[in-house]
């Protein structure tokens, strides 16, 4: 009797072990280490591989946010992007983790363009020559929409009896030159501005205008700011 008992317990203590070892161990993949996404308003979806709950968070999240930010065994996630200010890539990581686990995804976003940059409406704010006289340049708008039409408003004179006041016609971006075509009084009107440093709100530039006379033949300095 002692015998069968014995061997019950022992039996029993087999079991329990053989249990314990078929207990799969603790896992979480992610089906990409890096994304890559575009420079406007972009997502990705990645797979995640898990027999366990886990949590996801961004380094960034001015910018770049995920979504679930948490989930149990397999599942999806979203991470999002807005759109890209700067003219230069930027990046961050997003985290994935268990109690014991971590993954890691960098994130990396195209750099804007200088043409997805320059769409909206502007104002010259400032002329920077050493000439008062340009100064009447500034409250100049500028207008680029989505279609590449353009308005322009430049409340300059010609000569005394003739007023530029409002140009309609259409825009394009070539390097670091901005372009606006259109007419006036049936003459071909071509005003560009020739960009150095560009942010999302502002710009400096040489601009010039193909009327002989009205800005210095190697342009005029300005800063241009978004209006808000």
């Amino acid at each position: 009797m002692k015998k069968v008992l014995f061997l019950g317990v022992l039996l029993a203590l087999l079991t329990a072990c053989g249990s314990d070892d078929d207990d799969p161990a603790p896992a979480l993949n992610v089906s990409t280490g890096e994304v890559i996404l575009e420079a406007e308003n972009a997502e990705t979806t990645i797979d995640v591989k898990s027999n366990v709950a886990w949590s996801a968070v961004s380094a960034a999240t001015d910018w770049c946010t995920v979504s679930p930010a948490s989930g149990s065994n397999d599942g999806k996630l979203t991470i999002k992007a807005t759109t890209n200010p700067d003219m230069k890539e930027r990046s961050t990581t997003v985290t994935v983790k268990s109690s014991t686990l971590e993954k890691v995804i960098t994130v990396k976003q195209d750099p804007a363009s200088l043409e997805s940059l320059l769409k909206g409406k502007w104002i010259l704010d400032d002329q920077t020559s050493n000439e008062p006289a340009f100064d009447v340049m500034e409250g100049l708008t500028l207008e680029l929409k989505d279609d590449k039409s353009a308005v322009a408003v430049i409340n300059k004179y010609v000569t005394p009896e003739l007023e530029i006041g409002t140009l309609e016609g259409t825009w394009s971006v070539s390097g670091q030159t901005l372009t606006l075509s259109s007419t006036l009084m049936e003459l071909p009107v071509n005003i560009t501005f020739e960009i150095g440093q560009v942010t999302a709100d502002s710009f400096q530039s040489a601009m010039k205008i193909n009327l002989p006379g009205l800005l210095p033949a190697d342009g005029l300095p300005v800063i241009i700011n978004r209006v808000k």
